[in-house]
């Protein structure tokens, strides 16, 4: 599985991960500060997110501030594939996007070595 390029995320690719399924790794090595990506997906409400039914399927949902919570897997990019950790290298901020709407803006807290040539490319996130 390869998710390369897409839209946003010309830094990261998606490959099979020994964590958890898929996972993103760099694809060059990202300074401090780095854009990764924009997380997207389709849009909820609150009443709307906690009508859906997600038993039994995997899910990519990040809730924001004003309520919305984004769903990765429709719609979605390659930042759905950052996966969670203590020590993270990534982290999720909200800004306001086009159009004044909440945006999920992904950023390296720290260096992040390539996947190219090394062991360490793969991506953290928290929210901050």
């Amino acid at each position: 599985m390869t998710e390369h390029a897409i839209s946003n995320c010309p830094h990261i690719e998606v490959r099979h991960s020994s964590v958890h399924g898929a996972g993103a790794f760099a694809l060059r090595d990202l300074p401090r500060g780095s854009l990764i990506g924009i997380y997207t997906g389709r849009r909820y409400s609150a009443d709307e997110a906690l009508g859906e039914n997600c038993d039994n399927r995997l899910t990519y949902l990040f809730g924001l501030s004003d309520d919305m919570t984004i769903n990765g897997a429709e719609g979605g990019n390659a930042t759905r594939h950052l996966n969670h950790a203590c020590q993270p290298n990534c982290e999720a901020l909200e800004e306001h996007g086009e159009g004044g709407q909440l945006a999920l803006r992904i950023e390296a807290v720290r260096r992040i070595w390539s996947l190219l040539g090394r062991i360490s490319g793969r991506l953290f996130a928290r929210l901050k």
